[in-house]
């Protein structure tokens, strides 16, 4: 921004444009621009790195990559390390830090082209700036490094470890530690999540999945693809949103499962309760409201942290004894054919406590219902399922004594 900015200035009092008609990549400065520029940032970072007793400055404004060969031109012994996260895990993220609108982070142009589709818009940015990534790391591949969000966080030591020797840095052990323990500026820009972090966690890694694929335009999801294939990060297909828990984007990794003894004791007296509600409801009730969905299955996930996932298919106007395949299982997820309701643990709990509104834990992506037919996101699966749990208000026919909303017994806590 600061290197944009001082060149924009340049070209105006040299009657000159340094960003060419109507294109953002800029072209070649005048001989002596890029050194008085250059001057002129380091004058200021330099006064910063004083305060701060530092030799060297890292910047990452997300606007650099738009301007990444013009600080190549004016930083010319300047070295690039280009970070790269999966397209739909940074949609996840964009959108959660962007509640009321898409007005920062550089997502308000993208939200103008898909003014009712954030999704769209989000996506579409990561797409814009990746590609401009790639371009520029091919074009000064002497001078660039890649590294993957989730390797990182995954493995921060080894990463940082090629990071430093990239950079002819000294390489310091427990860096990943130490950086959550100095002292970070309590003003000015900066990554305000900073403060509220204690340790590098790859928890947020796969939390994509929970992203309606089918709100990406097609042309938009093909080049999508690409360049995923291009870092090496699965592809998104049409059974992307049908998985349960998080699932590691990288392309041949699969997510480590260390199972909990407290998480998942939590994790099966979940299910244990779901389970034990829908062997209370009479299969009466399916035919009387919901004839379509009669010998239909529903797939049903408690997810847990650090936990396989535990699991049972219930059949829509079978007898009681209808869970099938109930408990842990190694991979989640359910057959096309079957529609999947999926959410962690204490989400679902909150649900059957009536705490919280199962339509707007799945309007917000925490509970997800996938259907067999594509399109809305509570699928008469769903309501079927709420009315089984006693989630509503509604008098069923032949449902016989199933507990309502808050009135649950054995909620674990």
């Amino acid at each position: 921004m600061a290197c944009a900015g001082l060149a924009r200035v340049w070209s105006v009092l040299n009657a000159a444009d340094p960003f060419g008609e109507g294109d953002a990549s800029p072209a070649s400065l005048a001989p002596g621009a890029a050194r008085r520029i250059r001057d002129t940032v380091a004058a200021y970072y330099a006064e910063y790195l004083n305060r701060h007793g530092k030799a060297r400055w890292v910047d990452k404004s997300l606007d650099n990559c738009v301007h990444a060969q013009l600080i190549a031109e004016i930083f010319p012994e300047a070295r690039f390390i280009c970070l790269y996260r999966s397209c739909l895990d940074m949609v996840a993220s964009g959108i959660e830090s962007s509640p009321w609108g898409l007005t920062g982070f550089g997502f308000a142009e993208f939200a103008r082209q898909y003014p009712n589709n954030n999704i769209a818009a989000v996506a579409s940015y990561w797409l814009d700036s990746t590609r401009r990534m790639l371009a520029f790391e091919e074009e000064f591949a002497d001078r660039c490094v890649r590294v993957r969000y989730e390797d990182l966080v995954s493995d921060p030591e080894i990463t940082v470890e090629r990071i430093f020797s990239f950079t002819g840095t000294r390489q310091v052990p427990g860096i990943s530690e130490w950086c959550l323990t100095v002292e970070h500026d309590r003003s000015g820009p900066g990554d305000q999540k900073i403060w509220f972090t204690k340790e590098i966690s790859n928890s947020s890694v796969g939390r994509g999945v929970q992203i309606p694929v089918n709100r990406l335009p097609p042309q938009t999801l093909l080049l999508i693809n690409e360049t995923l294939a291009k870092l090496g990060y699965r592809t998104i297909d049409e059974t992307w949103n049908r998985s349960v828990g998080n699932v590691d984007p990288r392309a041949g990794q699969e997510r480590a499962v260390q199972e909990d003894e407290e998480g998942a004791a939590f994790r099966d007296a979940v299910l244990g309760l779901i389970a034990g509600q829908l062997g209370t409801a009479s299969p009466g009730f399916i035919e009387a409201r919901w004839p379509r969905l009669t010998n239909r299955h529903v797939h049903v996930a408690v997810e847990a942290d650090g936990c396989a996932p535990a699991e049972l298919t219930w059949a829509f106007g079978a007898p009681s004894a209808s869970a099938l395949d109930a408990g842990p299982t190694e991979r989640g997820g359910a057959s096309a054919e079957c529609a999947l309701v999926t959410a962690p643990a204490p989400i679902w709990r909150s649900v059957l406590a009536g705490e919280v509104n199962m339509a707007m834990e799945i309007a917000a992506g925490r509970m997800r219902c996938v259907s067999p037919v594509a399109g809305a996101m509570m699928t008469p699966e769903a309501y079927a399922l709420a009315e089984a749990l006693g989630l509503t208000s509604s008098s069923l026919p032949g449902q016989g004594d199933t507990a309502g909303a808050g009135e649950v017994t054995g909620l674990p806590r």
